[in-house]
């Protein structure tokens, strides 16, 4: 399933910020990062789950300003400890503006996709990408086995399944605004080749010619391991990659609708973030309101025996032609301080606001933390929280900026073997 875990985050601002996150003041209610009241209860909202627990993943925007959560869930369906026998399903609730379940939608239920009978040794389908088509507002889901090519799946308002398409080995989606899909795929050939594509569907889930051949265009040799794509206002696909190697880089590359590389972007559509004594993964990306690319992941410098140090996340920064920007944190990167190395959300916020959170895979209170940044520089943003960070009741693993400008969050409260999926909406 949709693997989550313990997520949480450590310190934003220009370089490295240390953090003391468990003795942060309450903020004030109505002050920006303050849980609005008129949101579930106090501000946070139960997802229902199926029966053992929802592993959340994403959250997209509903109906009416609702919120569809997307994630997974486990059934017992028997079998003694050695060899338990579970049912691993691909999950989908939707919930309205005041957090409650949408009754209007498969009657308040939470709507089980692409069930897998596997066993504790095999996870089965886990969540790899989700979106909304914003001609309709009809949720898309990507799920991935751990045998089998990735499924598309697009569902209706109220019914079941729209249509159903099988994908190569699924990274990230996004909808166009005229319902045709996009997705960022790998594969891995015999020989252990490497190749990655810009996938495309038609709005009915068929093959997109444009697109090229069954759908998909090659990217370049150098790009790796997809991990993350975004669309951006202009319509452009921006796609992040990285090795799974202990010297990795992160490749970007931007193309058009159809998968062609954009010449403005980097070198021939490509840009390259790395360095030899550094190892960089990258999780999410997300494009500011002038086309800037932010993308949140890991960093890690190495011994110059390939040694590593302790892991950090790590939020960078390219302008919107793919060229550095050395004003924002510290060379274009900020590195969060040590002790938060799981990365979670990236959304961007209005008035060139950034949100990041990241956890420490802990149980303790303070194993997660949301900061909001200015998108220009990276320093914290004095008028959030307290000093520009607010701390979550458990790790956060995404989040989005609702229509009437609030921070809506999903994560999971609670200690081991009691975690509870939940909503919280935040004042902006």
């Amino acid at each position: 399933m949709s693997t989550i875990t313990r997520r949480g985050i450590s310190a934003l601002g220009a370089g490295v910020l240390a953090v003391t996150v468990a003795v942060l003041p309450a903020t004030p209610a109505s002050a920006a990062g303050g849980l609005d009241p008129s949101y579930g209860t106090n501000g946070t909202a139960a997802v229902p789950t199926l029966e053992w627990g929802i592993s959340p993943d994403r959250v997209l925007p509903g109906w009416n300003d609702g919120a569809i959560v997307v994630g997974g869930d486990t059934k017992y369906l028997g079998g003694d400890e050695y060899d338990l026998e579970t049912l691993e399903v691909a999950t989908l609730a939707s919930l309205t503006s005041t957090g409650a379940m949408d009754r209007s939608f498969d009657s308040g239920n939470v709507r089980a996709i692409d069930p897998e009978v596997g066993n504790v040794m095999d996870p089965g389908t886990r969540v790899v990408g989700a979106a909304v088509d914003p001609s309709d507002g009809s949720p898309l889901v990507a799920t991935q086995h751990i045998l089998r090519p990735g499924v598309i799946t697009k569902l209706g308002r109220t019914s079941g399944r729209v249509w159903t398409a099988q994908a190569a080995d699924v990274a990230g989606i996004a909808v166009l605004a005229n319902g045709r899909v996009r997705y960022c795929a790998t594969r891995v050939g015999d020989s252990g080749k490497v190749e990655s594509f810009v996938g495309g569907l038609t709005a009915d889930g068929k093959p997109d010619p444009t697109v090229g051949a069954n759908g998909l265009r090659p990217l370049p040799a150098i790009f790796g391991f997809c991990k993350a794509m975004a669309v951006t206002p202009a319509g452009a696909l921006v796609l992040a990659s990285s090795t799974d190697n202990n010297r990795s880089r992160i490749v970007v590359a931007r193309t058009n609708a159809s998968g062609v590389l954009d010449p403005t972007f980097g070198k021939s559509g490509i840009q390259v973030i790395g360095a030899v004594n550094r190892d960089y993964k990258v999780s999410r990306v997300a494009i500011g309101a002038d086309g800037a690319v932010f993308m949140l992941g890991e960093f890690n410098d190495l011994d110059p025996d390939g040694s590593a140090g302790p892991i950090r996340v790590a939020l960078h920064k390219l302008g919107p032609a793919g060229e550095g920007q050395p004003g924002f944190g510290s060379g274009g990167l900020i590195r969060y301080a040590v002790g938060y190395y799981v990365p979670g959300a990236l959304t961007i916020a209005p008035g060139g606001k950034v949100v990041v959170s990241m956890s420490n895979a802990s149980s303790g209170s303070d194993r997660a933390v949301i900061y909001r940044a200015l998108t220009s520089t990276g320093a914290p943003d004095p008028t959030f929280g307290t000093a520009g960070r607010v701390i979550p009741p458990g790790p956060v693993v995404d989040a989005r900026i609702t229509a009437s400008g609030k921070l809506l969050t999903l994560g999971v409260k609670g200690g081991a073997g009691d975690e509870q999926t939940v909503l919280q909406r935040r004042y902006g």
